[in-house]
């Protein structure tokens, strides 16, 4: 069968990143198969890339006169070759062109719409304005596709959180807890500029980027006014949180490189990429700063497991095993819904529940923050995956 793609529409394809949503469609063809057959068919078991020719839908790119100008079953083909000059049409039209502005540092225009019509002969099109972080100053773009614009808008939106309250931002930059000790030991993982620019997208992300970004001056100018005394008691927190993480840090490195037994190789093997996948140069901007305060303890509890593990070698090792497995099943679908665009916020909070599961499997006195088992985590991916 055939699909037509007239040219700007075909760049808002383009600009969601995904072969026409394979991922998504994969996903629901395994749901709806399951709920025929009572059979779960794992994503990595379908393999279109094996089926015939003929049996893949035919992409034909148009211009706004109709012609056709270029046509194959590979989309990822016709979106490299012709993403950039649909787009460049699309901006290049003089419609709400006033919506464009930059050099912003406070909230000065009034509503910002969450989408436009535009007219381009004969096709009606939307464009989605979203503000955009650009350091110093805060500028409002127009985009092809809501994901895109989304993503453009959360960045923005804190930008102008922080311009609007600089007086805090620069005070918890002078005078941060332990910020030397701090430096010294991030030094090995990156920048003190970036340690410190994390450390307040993290405050900021915590007090202010709730679900819905606001899009009136007043719910902004709200916000702003109800969490405006709670930066610095957050800020403070956060430091704190982040210089016993990286403490506990070096204290597992440490050892981690200590560990000389031949039958431990596997247990320190699976700690250093579990410390990896945790610790890394931008962590503070990645971890949401609900589960930073945790990062302390998980990385106890993996030192209390190495301590532990010679007495049970094969019980940790079956507990390694298990985590490993649903851990690979979590990469997977973070990897293919990142790549779609889509939202990841449920399996972020998944990512983390592995971690309080590894505690509560090698370092039980440790406590988990929350009920968790494997069972609660299947659970709890079944309602991911619906």
């Amino acid at each position: 069968r055939k699909h037509f793609v007239p040219a700007p529409e075909f760049a808002r394809a383009c600009a969601e990143s995904m072969p026409f949503a394979e991922g998504a469609l994969l996903r629901a063809l395994s749901q709806q198969l399951q709920r025929m057959t009572g059979i779960e068919v794992p994503l990595h078991a379908w393999q279109p890339d094996k089926l015939p020719g003929h049996l893949f839908m035919n992409f034909a790119v148009h211009d706004e006169q109709g012609r056709r100008i270029a046509e194959d079953t590979n989309l990822a083909l016709l979106q490299h070759r012709y993403a950039r000059q649909a787009r460049a049409q699309l901006q290049a039209s003089d419609a709400h062109q006033d919506l464009r502005r930059s050099a912003i540092v406070r909230w000065d225009f009034g509503v910002l719409p969450e989408s436009v019509q535009q007219r381009r002969g004969r096709l009606h099109l939307q464009l989605f304005p979203a503000l955009v972080d650009a350091q110093q100053r805060v500028d409002i773009d127009l985009f092809e596709s809501r994901t895109a614009a989304d993503q453009a808008m959360y960045g923005g939106v804190r930008r102008l959180y922080m311009l609007s309250l600089n007086a805090q931002v620069q005070l918890l930059r002078r005078q941060w807890a332990g910020q030397r000790e701090m430096v010294m030991l991030y030094a090995t993982l990156g920048h003190r500029s970036v340690l410190l620019d994390d450390l307040l997208c993290n405050v900021f992300d915590a007090l202010f980027m709730g679900e819905a970004l606001p899009r009136r001056q007043e719910d902004f100018e709200a916000c702003l006014q109800s969490r405006r005394a709670e930066v610095v008691k957050q800020g403070e927190g956060l430091a704190s949180d982040v210089l016993q993480t990286l403490k506990a840090c070096i204290a597992l490195q440490q050892a981690l490189d200590s560990s000389r037994a031949t039958a431990l190789a596997p247990v320190v093997a699976d700690i250093r990429m579990q410390l990896d996948r945790m610790i890394s140069d931008g962590f503070i901007r990645q971890v949401p700063a609900r589960w930073l305060q945790h990062l302390p303890r998980f990385l106890q509890a993996a030192e209390i497991r190495l301590r532990r593990a010679g007495q049970k070698l094969q019980q940790d090792q079956q507990h390694a095993a298990l985590v490993q497995s649903l851990w690979e099943v979590y990469e997977r679908e973070q990897a293919l819904r990142s790549a779609q665009g889509e939202d990841i916020r449920e399996l972020t909070e998944y990512r983390w529940l592995l971690e309080e599961l590894r505690v509560s499997l090698f370092a039980q006195n440790l406590k988990t923050s929350q009920p968790v088992s494997v069972k609660r985590l299947q659970t709890y991916w079944a309602k991911i995956m619906l």
